[in-house]
């Protein structure tokens, strides 16, 4: 039998503890919460519960959507590989000089905008902008965690600002 204690991922709050066998320890946690043994619960062991709270934390405002000129654009995995084929073809189009290339773009709004060559690759930048500013903060804080000497520092990381 070992000693464990459930962590909820977004808040780092305990939520139960308990004894179970070490081979159900990853049955005492339901989705979206994370089981350490007691011996786990070390700088360590919790350098890798806040880790995981800081990539659910990127994954989050990875799909929030980026506030740009033409509004809100959504900025989960799909919408941006719509905004990469938009652009591409907004690069073909300057490349072949196309006289009023346009296309309509719609935003997380579901408001239709009409968008020239030169306005979709500015949205298209704006969208890799904010996905890069969203990497760099989750790697600012990965460098915070690895730098916590003791909890206290640990328990000190706001993993909850700073994002775009």
């Amino acid at each position: 039998m070992i000693q464990f204690v459930v962590f909820d991922v977004a808040t780092g709050a305990v939520l139960r503890w308990g004894q179970c066998q070490a081979d159900m320890l990853e049955n005492q946690a339901n989705e979206g919460e994370r089981a350490l043994a007691t011996n786990d619960m070390t700088v360590a062991g919790n350098r890798v519960l806040v880790w995981e709270q800081v990539k659910a934390k990127r994954e989050e405002r990875l799909a929030a959507g980026a506030l740009t000129p033409f509004g809100l654009v959504q900025t989960d995995p799909v919408s941006r590989g719509y905004v990469t084929g938009l652009v591409t073809r907004a690069l073909i189009a300057e490349v072949n000089a196309e006289e009023g290339f346009s296309r309509t773009f719609t935003t997380a709004a579901n408001t239709s905008v009409t968008l020239n060559a030169a306005q979709i690759i500015a949205l298209g930048a704006l969208v890799e902008e904010y996905v890069n500013d969203c990497h760099e903060r989750s790697q600012a804080l990965r460098a915070d965690i690895d730098a916590a000497s003791d909890m206290a520092g640990l328990l000190a990381i706001d993993i909850t600002v700073g994002w775009p």
